[in-house]
């Protein structure tokens, strides 16, 4: 058990993660934001609101159908609070589909402007459409707590999900709330979908060629550089035939505008090498 915990530490390392959080403390924090809601309690809503959304990216696990409908129903209300009512109508659509029993508390019926968004989501909710990505996870994918029927990732094209990505090494790599496939951070997916060990041989390697190609491109430009001064100086000193000072004029302008654009074409791949988080 402690090597697994250990090895979930360091997978959540990318994700800003202090610890792994049990999917059912992930459910409590959504049904807290639904109470708080209910109770017009503004103080406990942004708490349970600030808990959720800390919790669900660091999930130790993949949440259960019934976990990943409380969140919906707890992002539902959050957009409403918000004023995103497109959100609303996705999270509810998601929601219905999830839990087809479920119903709006009588307390928040017609005329409530929720009874309407959650009549537009029920409909959604039906709707078959997906978008399928050319991706295959290592370690499998989970839509609303349900494992993935493709090898591909398939998305919800009408609704609200809940994205859990696996890596290679089993433990789960990625875990959010998205109203559709456009706000899914896909440059932090791929990354995150390596295991630690690769990510960093990879930066080693890539902060190893570049701080090399850099470093000689760097002594390239001072070389051209100091050619450069080699040529002004033999004019300054009048060691240059009359008939050649021009050409001598125009290799050492070369010369050192040649240096100095080797030199930095050479610090910015060093900047580059060591500033990007490969």
């Amino acid at each position: 058990m402690g090597a697994w915990l250990a090895a979930l530490l360091v997978a959540r390392a990318w994700a800003g993660c202090d610890a792994p959080v049990p999917a059912d403390a992930i459910a409590s924090h959504a049904r807290a934001v639904w109470t708080a809601y209910l109770d017009v309690d503004a103080p406990t809503l942004a708490q349970a609101r600030a808990s959720l959304a800390a919790s669900l990216p660091c999930a130790a696990s993949s949440l259960s159908a019934g976990e990943a409908a409380e969140v919906h129903r707890a992002r539902a209300v959050e957009a409403y609070a918000d004023g995103d009512l497109e959100a609303v109508r996705r999270a509810f659509a998601a929601l219905s589909r999830l839990d087809p029993q479920w119903h709006l508390p009588q307390i928040i019926r017609a005329p409530h402007p929720l009874a309407a968004l959650w009549r537009d989501g029920v409909q959604r909710g039906t709707s078959p459409a997906v978008v399928s990505l050319d991706w295959t996870p290592a370690g499998g994918w989970w839509i609303d707590g349900l494992p993935g029927a493709t090898p591909t990732v398939t998305l919800p094209a009408q609704r609200a999900f809940v994205l859990q990505v696996g890596g290679p090494d089993g433990v789960l790599r990625y875990s959010d709330h998205h109203v559709s496939d456009a706000t899914v951070p896909w440059t932090t997916l791929w990354r995150a979908r390596e295991q630690p060990a690769l990510r960093a041989r990879r930066r080693r390697e890539i902060r190893l060629g570049t701080g090399l190609a850099g470093g000689a491109l760097i002594a390239t430009g001072i070389g051209l550089w100091a050619g450069g001064l080699v040529q002004a100086d033999a004019l300054r000193r009048d060691v240059v035939a009359p008939e050649a000072v021009l050409g001598a004029q125009a290799r050492a302008n070369a010369l050192g505008g040649a240096g100095y654009a080797t030199a930095g074409v050479g610090a910015t791949l060093l900047a580059v090498g060591f500033a990007v988080p490969w």
